[in-house]
């Protein structure tokens, strides 16, 4: 169960890169709250939506105790929705949840790399591998923004339902007079659908992100960004054998249901 384990690994101590990190996180942290003062973030009203769906799954608490509740989550706020015995609606956050099953799906309480707890759904998990996944949420927002601060920031969203947005800094190509960098154009708005993680020897990475945007040309279409390629993730040995494999199989990598079959196979070598 390395996902479980994952949860107990706390890295003390920071470089140079991560403590510019943990200055820009502080930075994208500000511009959440004055979205949220400006009414942005409370637009979302997490109790007046009509069209919930709730399900009785099983949760596992922080506190390791095992509860069966009636639950509705809240994938964007990443908020756990129950109803108590006297029949009264209240909410868990990812610290207060180890793990919880929705609808089908599995998912686990894991910190990202900032250490900020998060929740995330399970495509599959291996003995010594794990491919996890994210949709859109105030959580993947903010790390993104903190962990890659020279592509990403956060900006108003459109609507109750995304009040913020991941935005993409985009670099004309020509250099600034006054600081010599890459000058920048204005950010342009991503609708992040959402991203793959995998865990292995290596802990949490992000592997690709598939996001929609709108060109003025050919209006909306989706787009895979790649962070990290499974040759940087993976044993090579046997990644090599699971790209023949997905080759003799016809498996397209760029399908999440035929890359769970790779991992699949790639576990059993």
């Amino acid at each position: 169960m390395y996902v479980w384990a994952l949860q107990l690994i706390i890295i003390l101590g920071l470089n140079k890169d991560e403590f510019k990190m943990k200055i820009h996180a502080v930075k994208q942290k500000f511009r959440l709250l004055l979205l949220i003062s400006l009414g942005c973030l409370g637009s979302h009203n997490i109790f007046a939506q009509a069209d919930r769906e709730w399900s009785v799954e099983q949760l596992v608490l922080s506190d390791g105790s095992t509860q069966e509740l009636s639950i509705y989550y809240d994938a964007y706020l990443e908020l756990l929705h129950y109803k108590d015995v006297t029949g009264n609606e209240q909410r868990l956050m990812p610290e207060e949840v180890i793990s919880f099953s929705f609808q089908g799906d599995q998912y686990f309480s894991i910190p990202f790399k900032n250490g900020k707890l998060s929740f995330f759904k399970v495509e599959y998990e291996g003995k010594d591998i794990a491919l996890l996944s994210k949709s859109n949420s105030v959580n993947l927002i903010q790390y993104l923004s903190s962990a890659y601060v020279d592509r990403y920031q956060i900006c108003p969203g459109k609507g109750k339902k995304s009040p913020i947005q991941l935005c993409e800094i985009n670099l004309s190509g020509q250099f600034s007079a006054l600081s010599g960098h890459p000058a920048k154009t204005r950010p342009e708005q991503l609708s992040v659908k959402h991203c793959l993680f995998v865990v292995g020897e290596q802990g949490l990475r992000l592997f690709r992100m598939e996001v929609e945007k709108t060109d003025f040309l050919l209006g909306k279409r989706i787009r895979t960004v790649y962070f990290e390629s499974l040759d940087e993730l993976l044993d090579p040995d046997r990644l090599e054998q699971a790209h023949d494999y997905a080759l003799s199989h016809d498996l397209d990598e760029d399908k999440l249901e035929d890359l769970v079959h790779i991992f699949r196979y790639y576990t059993l070598l």
